[in-house]
């Protein structure tokens, strides 16, 4: 049984004690009140989990690729548009002299920050100036005293949480809700279970999977903490300028390995090259999609015997 939800990737962003924590277990508590296992009532132990992955690369880029299915990195390059980051991740791109120096990545999901900021907006603008930077004033975050999540410097100047508009936990809760609480029968994939030409790969998935766990009889929850989170990467065929393969050049920022919330993609100024020197399958990175195609997202649901 849980008595309080944990914030995403366990952070601890607030002090202990603060309201922020009780403000965040209600939020998620009647968010997922109906129709999913309740998790604050005695349940039992889960008898299972499922993992929900997808890959961070909109699935938008490559049926709408606005004319440039056989230009490869036009293509990905369309990625880099936050409109076109669909995934419950975003990504913002550094520039270094013309070449791309980090990609940054994050899966926060903007209800976090928003109840955040509200209890403790301090705390907030620290964090906005320790992630993006120290230019960052109190009046761009806090517009007329309300927090803004779509600000400056979460869409044009950098990133914090996700802001593309279904973005959000309440829109991955609708996802999962829509088969929590029956079964149906079977489905050929995952486009087909959605029945509505949806262009969010992660959307079809949650929906397949969350409909195979009702398909056992059981039923389902979101797995504590909830949240949405970078898995992992696979950066097999990137090497670096002399033709050596890369190193892990990847940095987990916030969250945990496997379930990352912020993720930074650099090189290390001894290294003497830029992310944009780097090459992937011969390709030199030109763009923050081509990082994106290497990265899985998740997000997980814990699974209860009827009762």
């Amino acid at each position: 049984m849980i008595s309080v939800y944990s914030p995403p990737g366990n952070e601890r962003d607030a002090p202990e004690g603060s309201s922020f924590y009780g403000a965040w277990h209600e939020f998620v508590r009647s968010t997922f009140q109906h129709p999913f296992a309740d998790q604050t009532r005695e349940l039992g132990a889960p008898v299972g989990e499922a993992h929900v992955v997808w890959t961070a690369l909109s699935r938008k880029v490559f049926i709408n690729p606005e004319g440039a299915r056989d230009d490869p990195t036009r293509l990905l390059r369309t990625g880099d548009s936050r409109l076109n980051q669909m995934e419950y991740v975003e990504w913002h791109v550094t520039y270094d002299r013309g070449r791309i120096s980090k990609v940054t990545f994050s899966t926060e999901v903007p209800e976090y920050w928003s109840i955040l900021a509200r209890e403790e907006p301090e705390i907030v603008l620290a964090l906005y100036r320790s992630l993006v930077g120290p230019e960052v004033r109190r009046e761009d975050l806090f517009p007329e005293g309300e927090y803004d999540p779509q600000n400056v410097w979460n869409v044009r100047h950098g990133i914090v949480h996700l802001a593309y508009h279904t973005s959000t936990l309440v829109a991955a809760r609708g996802q999962l809700s829509i088969f929590a609480n029956e079964a149906i029968a079977p489905t050929n994939d995952n486009f087909s279970v959605v029945g509505y030409g949806d262009t969010h790969a992660s959307d079809a998935r949650i929906q397949l999977d969350v409909k195979g766990v009702r398909r056992l009889g059981l039923r389902v929850a979101p797995k504590d903490p909830v949240g949405i989170y970078i898995a992992g990467w696979d950066d097999s065929g990137f090497t670096k300028p002399d033709g050596h393969p890369v190193g892990d050049y990847f940095r987990i920022v916030r969250g945990q390995p496997g379930a990352a919330l912020r993720v930074e993609y650099q090189v290390p100024e001894e290294e003497g090259f830029l992310v944009g020197d780097i090459l992937i399958g011969g390709r030199r990175i030109e763009s923050g999609g081509q990082l994106a195609e290497q990265l899985t997202v998740v997000t997980s649901v814990s699974a209860f015997a009827e009762r």
